[in-house]
C-alpha cells in the first residue's frame, strides 16, 4: 500500500465515505469525511486538516463520529504498514473544532491529525 492509499484506507475505515478533499464527487451525499493527502519522508511532521460533514440540525451524530476517530487514534496514535516503512497518525491540536456553514442543516467538524511517514523516501 502506498502513502496515499494508506491515508485513504484510514479515513474510509469509519463507516461513512471518505474523499480526498480535492476530489469530492459532485453527487456525494452527506455524511462523509474529507481528508488532505500530503506525503513526505522521515523526520517530517505533517498537519492534516480533515473534515467530517453531516446533514443535521443536531451535533450528536457528528460528535459521535469524532469520538470514534479520537478513540481509534488513542493516546499514542496508530501505525499503518506502507510500502517502504510505516505511517504514524496521531491527534493534532486542537483535535476537533466545530465549524459553521451557511446552510443551517449542515454540521462540519474539523479534525486535526498529525502524520509522520517513517520511510526513507
Amino acid at each position: 500500500m502506498d502513502k496515499a492509499q494508506a491515508l485513504n484506507s484510514f479515513f474510509n475505515s469509519f463507516g461513512i465515505p471518505a474523499y480526498d478533499s480535492q476530489t469530492v464527487p459532485e453527487n456525494a451525499a452527506l455524511p462523509y469525511i474529507t481528508y488532505e493527502t500530503q506525503t513526505d519522508s522521515l523526520d517530517a511532521q505533517l498537519n492534516l486538516t480533515n473534515s467530517i460533514w453531516y446533514r443535521s440540525t443536531s451535533w450528536a451524530d457528528i460528535e459521535s463520529k469524532t469520538s470514534e476517530i479520537a478513540e481509534r487514534l488513542g493516546v499514542g496514535g496508530v501505525v499503518v504498514k506502507i510500502d517502504g516503512g510505516y505511517l504514524w497518525l496521531y491527534k493534532g491540536f486542537p483535535f476537533a473544532q466545530r465549524m459553521s456553514d451557511p446552510d443551517d442543516s449542515i454540521r462540519r467538524m474539523i479534525i486535526n491529525i498529525r502524520a509522520e511517514f517513517l520511510t526513507a523516501y
